[in-house]
């Protein structure tokens, strides 16, 4: 079963809901280093070029793409976040038409500002917006969003994306969490609880098998490349 998430966000301190206050705050606050934004693009693409794990994740991405049908094609990536990966992959493969979204408004006018070769940067909540508005060749990249919904959401999300006639998904979790993961997580949770240091409800934890349940309902797993503690999924919806 899936366990629950839980993170420190240090001088942040706790929030009562990771909601889109929250990631803004995260986003465009000066005390965390891990998720907040830039101040200018210079510095922005400066912070990217040092994420040599984010390259190497976009490399697997763009070979992926290759077996979709080349790099002349439309990526839409759900829940950029600093959209470091999709940075990459758009220097790497130019061509590439991007396009970023995320829930928080705040943090989607800072990426679209600072994401200059981005084509387009836009609001857009994986839960309740229309899967319509992309295009169905488009490519969804899912990348690092995992823990983010519960099992029944997931199968919303793919159940929704599929209606709206999306072909292709790469989908890459956060991490592949295993029972020593999860049981680590839940005493590291109730250690802080005890010392009264606060930590946040981040989503969920889940195991391989499932991840591969919630997104074998409405699409096929196609491929999948190993990548550190988690994977990308290369999916293809069911006819």
């Amino acid at each position: 079963m899936p366990s629950k998430h839980y993170y420190v966000f240090g001088d942040e301190g706790a929030f009562d809901d990771l909601n889109k206050e929250a990631w803004d705050a995260l986003r465009i606050g000066n005390a965390n280093p891990d998720f907040r934004f830039e101040t200018s693009a210079e510095e922005y693409a400066s912070a990217c070029l040092k994420r040599t794990d984010c390259r190497a994740v976009a490399e697997v991405v763009l070979d992926c793409l290759h077996i979709i049908g080349g790099e002349s094609m439309q990526v839409v990536s759900l829940g950029a976040g600093k959209g470091i990966v999709e940075w990459h992959l758009k220097h790497m493969a130019p061509d590439i038409r991007m396009i970023c979204t995320d829930y928080a408004e705040a943090g989607v006018d800072r990426l679209r500002r600072l994401f200059v070769e981005c084509d387009q940067v836009t609001t857009f909540d994986m839960l309740k917006d229309d899967y319509g508005r992309f295009s169905k060749d488009s490519v969804l990249l899912m990348n690092r969003v995992s823990t983010e919904f519960d099992q029944f959401e997931w199968r919303r999300i793919f159940r929704s994306c599929r209606g709206a006639g999306i072909r292709h998904i790469l989908y890459i979790p956060t991490e592949f969490a295993t029972f020593r993961l999860k049981v680590a997580e839940a005493a590291r949770h109730a250690l802080r609880r005890i010392l009264r240091r606060c930590d946040t409800f981040c989503g969920w934890l889940y195991g391989r098998r499932e991840l591969e349940l919630m997104m074998t309902a409405e699409y096929e797993i196609c491929a999948f490349r190993r990548l550190g503690n988690g994977g990308v999924y290369m999916l293809k919806s069911r006819k």
